[in-house]
């Protein structure tokens, strides 16, 4: 699953079930970018390319800082 590149959206309901999946992929050694929504009832797990997830990657960078 290596060079595998994901966004993982979720909210408070389905939090449990996304951390299982988070580490699942990262054991893998894929690579994952996530995101908590606002809706709380929502898991969405998109495959993305390596460009697209560097993007995001950077993105969520800026928002930590």
């Amino acid at each position: 699953m290596k060079d595998k590149f994901y966004i993982i959206d979720y909210g408070k309901q389905t939090a449990e079930l996304a951390e299982f999946q988070i580490n699942m992929l990262k054991d893998a050694g894929a690579h994952v970018v996530v995101y908590l929504t606002d809706l709380p009832s929502v898991l969405m797990i998109q495959e993305i390319e390596q460009e697209d997830f560097l993007d995001h990657f950077a993105n969520s960078l800026k928002d930590v800082n």
